[in-house]
This record gives C-alpha cells, sequence and structure tokens, in this order.
C-alpha cells in the first residue's frame, strides 16, 4: 500500500494481475450501503450491504478511486475490500446506533477529476473522504484544510504531511520502507562485520514513488558505508525490458527490483545470472502469484519482504478477518485474488483503521454529533494495536500511521510468504536509525 507513480506501474500490467468482482449496472442508482458515480461516465454499482434498524443516522464515507481509467483493475480490489468491510461493520452492528454507506466517485485516474470529485461527494453529504489514489490528497489538502474536511489517503504524500491539517495518510513516506528495510537487513541477514559492506542497487520506473525509495536506500548507504555500498538506483520510463538494469546490478548482494516491474524484471533478471537477493515492499507483494508464474518461485526464493500488514497464512486478527470476507463474499474469485498478492489484504488493514476511528468517534461524541470535526478530534489523538503491539498512530504532529512492519521471506518449497520473525520492527525516518 505507497506514493504517487505506483499506480501507474500497476497499469503497465495489471490486466493480467487480479480479477475484480462486482455486481454491476450502468446507471448510479444508490444500493444499501453503497452509491457510485463517475459523472457523465458509467460506474460500477456495488453489492448491497445488510439493512441497519430505521432509527440509525447513516454515515457517509466518500470514496475517490478509479473505476474505468488506467488502474481500474487494481483499484477495484482495494475498493472490494472497501465494500466487504462496510457490509460487515452493517451486518454486525458494529457501531451502535450508525449504519455505513460509502459512496464511490469515479476518478478514471485523471487528476484533474480529484477536486470535482471532492465537491461533488461534499453534495452528496460526504461525513469525511477517502482518497485511494496516489496524488489526490496532495492535490486537495489545501482545499481539505480549507473546509475542515478529514480526509484519509490510502499513499503518503509529502506534500499532504508537511504541514498538519486534515489530510491523514495510512501509510508512512516510501524512504522510510527503504532505510528501514537495510536496517533490518545489516542487522538479521548480512554479516557485514564479516564480509564487508554489501553491494546493494534498484531499479524503477521514473516517477516519485521510485525516486524515494531510492532515496532513502541511498542515504542510508551513505550513512552506513561499513555495511552497504551503493551501486547505483536506475530508473526508466515505464519500460518492460531491462537490459541495461541487470546488467549494473546483477553482480549486487542485494537489489530493490521495481513494484510491478518485479514480474518481468526478476524473468529477466535470473536468465542473465543476476545473483542479488531481492528486497520487496507492498508494491511488489501485490504481484507475487505473477512474478511466480514468470520467473518461477526458484527465482524469487529468498527474497524479503517488509509489510505493515499481515500474511494471507497468519492467524491473527485481521488476516482472518480478510480470510473471511473475501470467501464470504467472493466465493468463487477467493482463491486467486489471494494467491495473486496483497491488495484484498492490504485493503482490508487500511481501511479497519479508519472505520475504527469512525466507531470511536461515534461511542465518545454520539451519532447524532458525528461530523468531520469530531472525526478530526478522534483521529489526532487515536491509536490502535493489533497482536499486542502499538501498530499505528495519530497525533496533533503526526498524519502518517504505521509505527511497525513485519518481515517475510519467500520460501520456494512453500510457493509463499512465511514470517521471518515474530516480532514487529520500528519503522525509522532517518538514515541514522531513528
Amino acid at each position: 500500500m505507497l506514493v504517487s507513480r505506483f499506480m501507474l506501474d500497476l497499469v503497465l500490467i495489471t490486466l493480467m494481475v487480479l480479477p475484480v468482482a462486482a455486481c454491476s449496472n450502468d446507471d448510479t442508482r444508490e444500493t444499501d450501503g453503497v452509491n457510485s458515480s463517475s459523472g457523465p461516465f458509467v460506474s460500477t454499482t456495488p453489492c448491497p450491504t445488510a439493512k441497519a434498524p430505521a432509527e440509525s443516522i447513516t454515515i457517509r464515507i466518500g470514496v475517490i478511486t478509479d473505476q474505468t481509467g488506467m488502474a481500474s483493475q487494481v483499484m477495484g480490489t482495494v475498493d472490494m475490500a472497501l465494500k466487504d468491510l462496510v457490509k460487515y461493520f452493517n451486518d454486525e452492528n458494529l457501531i451502535p446506533g450508525a449504519r455505513l454507506e460509502a459512496i464511490f466517485y469515479d476518478g478514471q485516474y485523471d487528476a484533474s477529476k480529484d477536486v470535482l470529485g471532492y465537491n461533488w461527494l461534499r453534495e452528496k453529504g460526504a461525513d469525511l473522504i477517502l482518497a485511494n489514489l496516489p496524488n489526490t490528497a496532495a492535490t486537495l489538502k489545501p482545499f481539505a484544510d480549507d473546509d475542515e474536511m478529514v480526509v484519509f489517503s490510502l499513499f503518503s504524500s509529502e506534500q499532504a504531511i508537511t504541514e498538519p491539517g486534515w489530510i491523514f495518510c495510512m501509510n508512512v513516506p516510501i524512504s522510510a520502507y527503504s532505510m528501514t528495510m537495510l536496517k533490518w537487513v545489516a542487522e538479521n541477514d548480512w554479516d557485514w562485520q564479516t564480509k564487508g559492506p554489501a553491494r546493494i542497487g534498484g531499479a524503477g520506473w521514473t516517477g516519485p514513488l521510485w525516486e524515494e525509495i531510492q532515496k532513502g536506500a541511498e542515504e542510508y548507504c551513505s550513512a552506513h558505508p561499513e555495511q552497504f555500498e551503493w551501486v547505483g538506483g536506475y530508473l526508466t520510463n515505464f519500460a518492460m525490458i531491462w537490459n541495461a538494469e541487470v546488467e549494473a546490478l546483477k553482480d549486487c548482494d542485494y537489489v530493490i527490483p521495481p513494484g510491478v516491474g518485479l514480474v518481468t524484471f526478476a524473468r529477466q533478471y535470473r536468465q542473465e545470472n543476476g545473483r542479488a537477493k531481492f528486497l520487496g515492499f507492498e508494491s511488489q507483494s501485490t504481484v507475487l502469484g505473477l512474478a511466480a508464474q514468470t520467473a518461477g518461485w526458484d527465482g524469487l526464493d529468498g527474497s524479503l519482504f517488509m509489510l505493515p500488514n499481515r500474511w494471507w497464512n497468519e492467524e491473527a486478527e485481521l488476516s482472518v478477518l480478510s480470510n473471511r470476507l473475501l470467501n464470504e463474499n467472493h466465493p468463487q474469485e477467493a482463491a486467486e485474488i489471494r494467491n495473486s498478492g496483497s491488495s484484498y489484504i492490504g485493503g482490508i488493514t487500511e481501511w479497519y483503521g479508519v472505520l475504527e476511528i469512525i466507531a470511536k468517534t461515534v461511542e465518545d461524541y454520539g451519532a447524532e454529533n458525528f461530523d468531520s470535526q469530531a472525526v478530526y478530534d478522534t483521529a489526532v489523538s487515536f491509536s490502535t494495536a493489533y497482536d499486542q503491539c502499538e501498530m499505528w498512530d495519530f497525533s496533533p504532529e503526526k498524519r502518517t500511521s504505521w509505527n511497525y512492519v513485519g518481515i517475510y521471506e519467500l520460501r520456494a518449497e512453500d510457493q509463499d510468504l512465511i514470517r521471518h520473525d515474530p516480532d514487529w520492527y520500528p519503522i525509522i525516518y532517518a538514515s541514522d536509525g531513528n
């Protein structure tokens, strides 16, 4: 779950990756719990939620997403997770006195529609807004701050969090992930005191996402030359052939591969005898199934992944819930979605926290007093714990969420990610390890 061009990464091979299951229609009629519109464009209408008691108030969650644009196939799975969560909270009456309704605006992965969608959702009575697309939060920040409208963003962008305001990011700056990964590798995977510094580099597509990933890694290497030697970061303009990048990186000990580009990069890298261990994050984890088809499980064996969410095979609160909701609501597609990667379970993990904030707001202020100001007042002091660990929080100064991540290893013999260490590892934000 990241910044900026990640969704453009997904677009290039998205038709090969994930199925989308939804009840569809060719209008924008409201169903029980979901409403959807793209203005003049056709949009999907998701499966209805259960009815809540008549005396309940309705809390409307506006969502700016992509239903018919370049990232629609991938975002469809993330939206599917949100719809299933809304249904679950309504069915189980997890917010007494209130029911949830999700209203979707099809932004078509067009930044010029962000403000249009924001205004349309406010006109429809949205009490808060979710921003699914990478650049939306930065675009909406001045409007949200002026209007005092809470926006929860799936992605973290520097523009949205430079000054604390009404944008809350359900993630952390991507450079923090790469620095945290290298710190973990130095402490747990590479014996630099005996072997000397590990050679590391990266490849990706042009854009802020991979620029930030490589920037964080390079800064950490510069601060710790005894642990790592930065071979270089290589960016291409959305190419699917990696001749120069593979040649430059094939003698590395570690490589941070492209996100969705892992599918083609990993195959070519192994075919040309590249020996590095891959280091991945959420973006790579969304296409594990397809990458294994192209590069083989043996070609990915030993890769390390750093994730804020649990994985499908773990007996933990949100992984169990993700499996349950997927099986109950999408039995025909469940196995394929699960095998594809992390989009659904990541969506459940991110948006569950937002619904927890809504529930806490209703508990503290009463359903009849629910509004954006009440959500803001709750969010700035909210924290939540999974597995007896304070996983994430906000504060009056902090607008990014996760404090810890898990480390996973891809094992060819299991054809799956396996938790490397049961402990959670703290995210660092600076190359000095803090």
